[in-house]
């Protein structure tokens, strides 16, 4: 049994651990601020060790984050002796209601003091539009589009097989030049490396030094992706389009869940043979984020929605 209270206050352990390690030496990015709104104490009633904790926190304006500003947004836990910040990292989790939340993707195996933290500054000079992963047939296509990089040096592609070491597969010089730039990967060696699920990540360099991580991208191998499809408009208002490619007339399976993974809506419908397209009337369902899973024989493809 545990038991967690959540304190309207700066953490009793409180400092800025810049140039501190994290982890245990592990990982090479430094905390620069530790949240001064809140933490949360979670204790146990016997001290027996935790077989890899997961959490996830809320945040909101208080904390000083917003959807707009969560880069480099992760959760800190305090280490005993209070030496220094356990570095979780976290996945920011897209929700239908008022409250934002943070995933670690790190795991803990003792309780303590857990509160929200940043890497070092992000870069001011850069809005990171989009980044985003996808399974493809030749390996996962990374993508990312960015605005107003004038002070941006490079960006390197890091991946990981565990969701905790990363290593840099891929470096490109920032473009640094209109208020649009556009950059793509192929990772051709992902499925050949033997793992059911990968971790992308983005790794930003501002002249200077200055570094900040976009956030994660998780891909699920173990599901062959569809090589043509589109879903569009994304975000939506009332009626959705898929369009698919297919060797044969096909019952396909849609299955559209929601953030924290409940199914709201499915359908079965019948595509024909080559390229065609249905319309979705998804009027019923509130705004927010969605993920709409198309299945169809051996092949499974998930794309992220939003209804507004």
């Amino acid at each position: 049994m545990y038991t967690a209270d959540f304190v309207q206050s700066a953490p009793q352990f409180l400092f800025t651990p810049t140039g501190q390690p994290v982890y245990g030496g592990v990982g090479t990015e430094d905390v620069s601020t530790v949240s001064l709104s809140s933490y949360t104490t979670i204790s146990q009633s016997s001290p027996t060790r935790i077989d890899a904790g997961a959490l996830t926190m809320s945040y909101d304006a208080s904390d000083g984050v917003s959807i707009h500003n969560r880069r480099g947004l992760t959760v800190l836990k305090d280490s005993v002796p209070h030496d220094t910040w356990l570095h979780l990292y976290g996945t920011c989790i897209d929700s239908v209601s008022a409250v934002n939340l943070i995933r670690t993707t790190r795991p803990f195996y003792t309780f303590s003091d857990f509160t929200l933290g940043y890497l070092i500054d992000v870069p001011l000079d850069l809005e990171l539009s989009r980044f985003k992963a996808n399974q493809v047939k030749q390996g996962v296509s990374n993508a990312w589009t960015t605005q107003n990089e004038k002070s941006i040096s490079s960006f390197v592609l890091e991946r990981s097989t565990n969701g905790q070491t990363y290593s840099a597969i891929n470096s490109q010089k920032a473009k640094g030049t209109g208020s649009r730039n556009e950059y793509r990967y192929l990772d051709e060696e992902a499925l050949s490396l033997g793992v059911d699920r990968l971790y992308y990540r983005l790794k930003m360099t501002a002249e200077g030094g200055k570094v900040s991580y976009s956030q994660t991208e998780v891909i699920n191998l173990s599901e062959t992706a569809l090589e043509e499809m589109s879903v569009f408009p994304v975000p939506f208002d009332r009626e959705l389009e898929i369009e698919l490619a297919l060797p044969n007339d096909e019952d396909v399976s849609l299955v559209i869940s929601d953030v924290i993974g409940r199914e709201v809506w499915n359908k079965e419908v019948s595509f024909e043979r080559g390229s065609s397209h249905h319309t979705l009337d998804l009027s019923p369902l509130p705004n927010g984020t969605y993920f709409l899973k198309v299945k169809t024989a051996g092949k499974v493809e998930t794309r992220k929605i939003i209804k507004q």
